[in-house]
């Protein structure tokens, strides 16, 4: 399967729901934490995204980790 922000942030709410419906989580408690540590990219403990280089020279993200990219001081070149 391809990689997109939008599957990817779509997986980690619906793991999040599950949790909240199965009571292992409460709606009113949950966080960025737990949204984000339902992430494909924080499954493998991997170091947040510091520095997003685009090759083609195209300033913007296209759908390539946008929540990992939003929540950090991140720059992208």
């Amino acid at each position: 399967m391809p990689y997109a922000s939008r599957d990817e942030m779509t997986t980690a709410m619906q793991a999040v729901g599950r949790k909240v419906i199965n009571g292992d989580l409460s709606l009113s408690t949950v966080t960025e934490d737990d949204i984000n540590a339902e992430l494909f990219t924080t499954k493998g403990d991997n170091d947040p995204v510091e520095v997003l280089t685009r090759t083609t020279g195209v300033r913007r993200f296209s759908d390539f980790l946008m929540w990992q990219v939003c929540m950090t001081r991140s720059r992208a070149y």
